[in-house]
């Protein structure tokens, strides 16, 4: 008897830590950044409207994670879920990590190749090595 309420115990908070925290509306607003490295502008939500996707929204509702919003064309719907310091936005299935604060790390592509004789000189000159 007292090996079960043992571990009850220890499973009680983690059954808790997995669940994902109610947010409300006041906590959301802000802007969200990508958590990638390239602090893409995700998401901001205003007091009375919200950028999302290069397009400004009414919010129509706010309920339970799920933001409805509108514009002059369509109405969507983004759903949130927050686990610890993890923050995700959902829209149309597919999920992504976002933060309010943007990344110190900035993430970029190299070209592995340089394209134009005039780039070749430009990295030979500056001592990057050159694909061939």
């Amino acid at each position: 008897m007292a090996r079960k309420i043992y571990l009850l115990a220890i499973l009680f908070p983690i059954t808790f830590a997995a669940i994902s925290q109610q947010l409300t509306l006041d906590q959301l607003k802000g802007r969200w950044y990508a958590t990638d490295g390239s602090n893409v502008l995700r998401l901001a939500i205003e007091d009375d409207f919200v950028l999302f996707e290069s397009e400004i929204w009414d919010i129509v509702n706010y309920e339970t994670n799920t933001l409805q919003l509108k514009n002059a064309e369509r109405s969507i719907e983004l759903e949130f879920e927050n686990q610890g310091d993890i923050n995700t936005l959902t829209f149309l299935g597919e999920s992504d990590e976002i933060s309010s604060k943007k990344s110190r790390s900035i993430s970029i592509d190299i070209p592995t190749k340089v394209p134009h004789r005039s780039a070749q000189k430009f990295a030979i000159n500056s001592g990057a090595k050159v694909a061939s």
